[in-house]
C-alpha cells in the first residue's frame, strides 16, 4: 500500500526513480556483457569481461540490498506467502553460495536434517533473501578454509515449523566490542580507508529486518582470527495450514503455445539484449519504441504474448496495457510486465491492471525463457484477485 504520509510518499518516488534511472542503465550493460560472452573472445578480452561483469554484479547487489532493505525498513514490503518446497530454496542458496566460494578457493559444507518437512508454508524470497545475504557475508570475510552450511527442524508442531540455521566460516572473526552492532545497518568493521573488504554494510541488517517482520531470530557467535557463526531460527507454518488455499495446479502446457512476442519498451539496449534472447530461444519477436508503437502493432498484427516495460515517455506501461485489453484479441493474451521499477505495490498494481506477471530488469536469460514458457492465455479480468500472486511467473 502506498504511504498517505507526504514524506514517506515523497521516499517511495525517490527510490522508485532510483530504482528506474540506475537499474535501467544498469540492466542494458549486464544484458550486454552476457550476449558479448556469447561471442569468439581471446584470452585477453574474456579475463577484461570477467572483470567488467564482476564489477556490474557488485553494482546491481548494492543497489538491491539498498532498496530491500529501505523498504523492509520502512515498513513497506508485504509478505508473499504460499506453499512451497522448501529443499530448493536450501539449495539455491547454496548453490549461489558456491560460486562464490569456488572463485576465492573456499570449501562449501552443506547438511540439510532428513526431518526437514518437504513443504511449509510462507513466503519463500524472504528465505532466501535471508539464507543468500548470511552465506554471503561468511564467503566475504573468508579468505581461506571453509563455509558450513546447515539446516535443521528445530521445532514441529500443529501450529509452527521453525527451522535452525547455522552458517559457520573459518574467516577473520569479528572483534568482541563490535559483535553487537553488526545488525546495524551501515555499520562496518573497517571504518578507515584502508578497507580490505567492499560493500554498503547493509547486508545483515536487511536479514535482521527480515527476520523481525516474521518472527524470526539470527545470533553471531565469533572469535577473531578463527572465524565466525551465526545462528538463525526461522519459523513457518506447517503446509497443511494452507491446504485450502493452494492455487489450483496449472493446465499442461500446449506445445508452441508462445510463438510471437511483442516487446514494448523505449530503451534501445533493452529492447536488442531481450531481442537476442528470444530469437535465440526460437521465437519471432517483435519490438516497439513506445506504448503507441506498440498498440499499432497489436491492432496489425496479432501476437501469443506481449513483454511491457512501465515507465514510457506519454503513455505508460499500466495505460498501455488497458488498451490492448480493450482489443478484442487481446482480451486474454498473456501480458508480462518487464521493468526495472518494481516493489510489492508496483507489482500487485500491475497485475491488478491487467498483467499476468512480473519480471523485474535485469533479467536472467533462463528466467525469461521460462516465464514465457509458461506464459498461457487467461480470461481478463479472472475471478479473483484476492489470492496469493507469484512475481516470477
Amino acid at each position: 500500500m502506498l504511504s498517505q504520509d507526504p514524506v514517506g510518499r515523497l521516499k517511495e518516488v525517490f527510490l522508485a526513480s532510483l530504482n528506474h534511472e540506475i537499474r535501467t542503465p544498469l540492466s542494458g550493460l549486464i544484458g550486454l556483457l552476457n550476449l558479448l560472452k556469447e561471442t569468439g573472445l581471446n584470452a585477453d578480452q574474456e579475463e577484461y569481461l570477467a572483470g567488467a561483469t564482476e564489477c556490474a554484479g557488485q553494482l546491481l547487489d548494492s543497489l538491491n540490498l539498498l532498496l530491500d532493505y529501505s523498504s523492509f525498513s520502512g515498513g513497506n514490503a508485504s509478505l508473499q506467502c504460499t506453499e512451497f518446497q522448501l529443499e530448493p530454496i536450501l539449495e539455491a542458496a547454496a548453490a549461489d553460495c558456491l560460486g562464490r566460494a569456488r572463485a576465492k578457493g573456499l570449501r562449501l559444507v552443506c547438511f540439510f536434517d532428513d526431518c526437514l518437512p518437504e513443504t511449509v508454508y510462507g513466503d519463500p524470497f524472504c528465505l532466501r533473501q535471508v539464507l543468500q545475504q548470511v552465506l554471503r557475508n561468511a564467503v566475504k570475510f573468508t579468505d581461506e578454509g571453509e563455509i558450513r552450511f546447515n539446516a535443521h527442524l528445530e521445532q514441529d508442531s500443529p501450529e509452527e515449523v521453525r527451522l535452525r540455521i547455522q552458517v559457520e566460516d573459518t574467516g577473520i572473526g569479528i572483534p568482541e566490542d563490535k559483535l553487537a552492532n553488526i545488525f546495524t545497518a551501515f555499520q562496518r568493521m573497517e571504518t578507515s580507508l584502508a578497507r580490505t573488504h567492499s560493500g554498503v554494510g547493509l547486508g545483515l541488517a536487511l536479514v535482521d529486518q527480515i527476520l523481525r517482520r516474521i518472527d524470526g531470530r539470527i545470533h553471531a557467535s565469533s572469535r577473531p582470527g578463527q572465524g565466525s557463526c551465526f545462528t538463525l531460527s526461522i519459523p513457518f507454518r506447517p503446509s497443511t495450514a494452507a491446504e485450502e488455499i493452494k492455487p489450483a495446479p496449472a493446465p499442461a502446457r500446449t506445445a508452441g503455445q508462445v510463438r510471437r512476442v511483442l516487446y514494448v519498451d523505449d530503451n534501445s539496449v533493452a529492447r536488442q539484449v531481450v531481442m537476442h534472447i528470444l530469437s535465440k530461444a526460437g521465437l519471432a519477436v517483435e519490438s516497439a519504441a513506445s506504448a503507441a508503437e506498440g498498440i499499432q502493432a497489436a491492432r496489425q498484427r496479432q501476437f501469443d504474448l506481449v513483454l511491457m516495460d512501465l515507465q514510457m515517455p506519454e503513455m505508460d506501461g499500466l495505460e498501455a496495457t488497458r488498451e490492448l485489453r480493450r482489443l478484442k484479441e487481446y482480451a486474454a493474451i498473456p501480458i508480462l510486465a518487464l521493468s526495472a521499477v518494481y516493489s510489492d505495490e508496483y507489482r500487485d498494481l500491475c497485475l491488478r491492471e491487467g498483467m499476468q506477471g512480473f519480471l523485474k530488469k535485469p533479467v536472467d536469460k533462463a528466467e525469461l525463457i521460462a516465464a514465457v514458457e509458461a506464459a498461457r492465455p487467461a480470461p481478463w479480468p479472472p475471478a479473483a484477485l484476492n489470492g496469493p500472486l507469484n512475481a516470477e511467473s
